[in-house]
């Protein structure tokens, strides 16, 4: 969903600032965009709260973001999941989510003109299915 989301604002004339803890997704993205439009590749990684603040120091102001990072794991009953994996899922999901917003909002409110916030889920944010406890 990310990555069409940037194709789809970039070949629609947007400077797109695409963020991904994967270099060669992000590598991928930029090539794929590269005839569209503007597409600005910054690493952040998550699941890790100074990579967001970073990576956000880089962008400068904001006119609006679209949060559509997310992570799942293969299917398993939540008793079969390790603390590992419930960990990791909270952290880019939601936790991280969380923080690039507190930081979108600052980037926002520093245009002074108003903007918006985004934030994209799969139908699994919606509503549960048997086997997918903690899953996007």
């Amino acid at each position: 969903m990310g990555r069409q989301t940037v194709l789809k604002l970039a070949a629609r004339g947007a400077e797109v600032i695409a963020l991904d803890r994967n270099r060669g997704g992000l590598a991928k993205v930029v090539a794929a965009a590269a005839s569209a439009g503007c597409v600005i590749p910054v690493e952040c990684d998550l699941a890790d709260a100074s990579s967001i603040s970073r990576a956000f120091h880089e962008v400068g102001a904001l006119d609006a973001a679209v949060n559509a990072a997310a992570i799942g794991h293969q299917a398993l009953p939540l008793e079969k999941l390790d603390l590992r994996t419930i960990d990791q899922v909270i952290a880019i999901n939601l936790r991280g989510v969380a923080l690039c917003m507190r930081e979108e909002l600052g980037l926002i409110r520093m245009r002074g003109r108003g903007g918006a916030i985004v934030n994209l889920s799969s139908s699994g944010g919606l509503r549960g299915s048997a086997g997918m406890s903690i899953h996007t």
